[in-house]
């Protein structure tokens, strides 16, 4: 039987203008934050179907590959609010907090739906404000690369609530399967994560199949299989393409969803000291607790998912928010494995199949101050987790207390320190980093340091591994290594590595300005001798790349 869509007046609507009032104070400090030094750089700053989109080819602007997934809807929006912000990152914060504020008022609705009273909207605007207000939701809030968290779950939400909405019915609207399939779409070129949705529209019309009173429809049958259909072939695409993207192989043990899982679990239940990336991988799943938790978390979920089977809506809210973390579980290897943006739609999917056992729950008057605590908490905790999202310094030193051994942090200080013009602090960062770990895809970047600190013959030998071990078509570190070849008066100290680059720069566009040409083509004609082979050059072969024993 279909649940009554419920009137709203405005005693009900009170609550979610409450709760959008205090979402609005925890992230106002951070609105006018810059871009920080976490992919804002390369998915938005530098890349060009976002700044320049009118000189892109437009097979560029649909498959988008630098980004290493198929999203031209999330490239368009940053497109457009790059050029309304005039290419600050303001533009994007206040749009991030835009679709937080769309997403939670379209999960009050949810819940309402999901009971269809709305005599009590209290209960259903706790639960909303659990979510609003938990710390972790502020990464794909305050981030402005995490706008596409945000677009596909706007969209994922629409969508089900579209159909969530002919379940039960015999003969459902043909409108709203239609616009389910165009938001989901929609939402799959945002973020290919949401891809397996059609999967958990097909479990929610099983279910209904098996325990409904009605038999379902051939079109919610055909839309959900459409569905299925359009997310195998975007998960597919987006597969290959990182294959090609991502260099170093990423190894997936067997039980590396479970140990994710936990860790995600325990950011939920203990959101202090949450970060944008965790370190993983000195753990062992088969020894680490947090496996342990995951496995019990698995086995919760399927018992609850049994429970609900007669309850279509929070059924089908449950089958989404699976679907939806399963991509980025760790089930499929992927570098990141976790981030506090993977648990944005699984969340309140949960929080949405939970909706019917808390309404069930008998009133107390110890209920609204605990409940009433416990959010107040929460959101000093957003508030406070928002601020260090506010600048690449604030984000990236505490993981450098939290993992003091591990590389990545010093990399992620070291670009701040560069971005803000400070690059002797930059080459401090870079040397720490390279001390505990080599990292080839930031060698370039540290010469480039190097350079600009005008230490000139550490910046030769940096630059020139990253050179002869660029494998992309930008060019970038063999620019910077013909910029100082030729623009700082002093003997090279590589000759062999000389012989072989700047012969080689000739031939590939690296917009050199003419006179910067000129000059290499004397330093070219100055070279004793030229070769076409690489010189040989084993990786690490510059003393402040090698990684020191300390470390080791």
């Amino acid at each position: 039987m279909s649940t009554p869509t419920p009137r709203l007046g405005l005693r009900a609507l009170l609550p979610c203008v409450a709760i959008s009032v205090v979402t609005v104070l925890i992230y106002a400090g951070s609105l006018d934050s810059p871009f920080v030094n976490l992919d804002d750089l390369n998915q938005i700053v530098r890349n060009s179907l976002v700044v320049a989109p009118a000189q892109a080819g437009w097979l560029d602007l649909l498959l988008t590959p630098a980004a290493g997934y198929v999203i031209p809807v999330t490239v368009g929006v940053n497109a457009l609010l790059w050029k309304l912000g005039g290419g600050t990152a303001a533009a994007f914060h206040w749009a991030g907090l835009a679709l937080h504020l769309l997403f939670c008022g379209g999960l009050w609705w949810a819940a309402q739906r999901i009971t269809g009273d709305v005599r009590r909207p209290w209960r259903a605007a706790a639960l909303v404000a659990l979510f609003a207000w938990h710390p972790l939701m502020v990464e794909p809030t305050a981030w402005a690369t995490g706008l596409k968290d945000l677009l596909a779950a706007n969209l994922v939400l629409g969508s089900g609530l579209l159909f969530g909405s002919v379940l039960g019915q015999a003969r459902p609207t043909r409108a709203a399967l239609v616009w389910a399939v165009v938001l989901a779409m929609l939402a799959m070129l945002c973020k290919p994560n949401v891809a397996l949705v059609g999967l958990a529209f097909c479990g929610a019309l099983f279910v209904e199949h098996k325990f409904g009173s009605r038999p379902v429809p051939v079109s919610a049958v055909s839309t959900a299989v459409i569905l299925v259909m359009l997310g195998m072939t975007t998960g597919a695409v987006t597969r290959s393409m990182q294959h090609l993207l991502i260099r170093d192989a990423v190894e997936a043990p067997l039980l590396a969803p479970l140990q994710t899982l936990g860790h995600q679990l325990s950011h939920w239940f203990w959101p202090v000291n949450l970060h944008p990336v965790y370190r993983l991988a000195q753990l062992p799943p088969g020894g680490d607790v947090h496996t342990l938790f995951g496995a019990v978390a698995v086995l919760a979920v399927i018992a609850f998912a049994v429970s609900q089977r007669r309850a279509p809506r929070a059924f089908l809210s449950l089958c989404v928010a699976a679907c939806v973390y399963l991509p980025v579980s760790g089930v499929i290897a992927f570098p990141r494995r976790i981030a506090d943006s993977y648990m944005y739609v699984p969340v309140a999917g949960v929080l949405l199949a939970l909706v019917p056992a808390i309404d069930a729950v008998k009133a107390r008057r110890w209920q609204l101050p605990v409940v009433g605590v416990l959010l107040a908490a929460l959101a000093c905790q957003s508030w406070q987790q928002s601020q260090r999202w506010s600048s690449s310094l604030g984000l990236w030193s505490p993981v450098s207390d939290a993992y003091p051994a591990w590389p990545r942090p010093r990399l992620g200080l070291a670009g701040a320190f560069a971005e803000a013009g400070n690059y002797s602090a930059a080459v401090e960062q870079y040397s720490a980093a390279f001390a505990r770990g080599y990292s080839a895809a930031s060698v370039g970047d540290f010469g480039a340091a190097l350079a600009q600190a005008g230490r000139w013959d550490d910046a030769e030998c940096v630059l020139a591994e990253a050179a002869l071990g660029e494998k992309d078509r930008e060019f970038s570190a063999l620019r910077n290594y013909v910029v100082l070849a030729t623009s700082v008066r002093r003997p090279l100290r590589h000759r062999a590595a000389a012989s072989f680059l700047l012969p080689a720069a000739l031939g590939v566009p690296l917009g050199l300005s003419p006179a910067s040409l000129v000059r290499l083509q004397g330093a070219v004609a100055d070279l004793p001798q030229l070769t076409a082979v690489p010189p040989p050059w084993p990786q690490a072969s510059c003393d402040l790349l090698r990684p020191s024993p300390e470390w080791l």
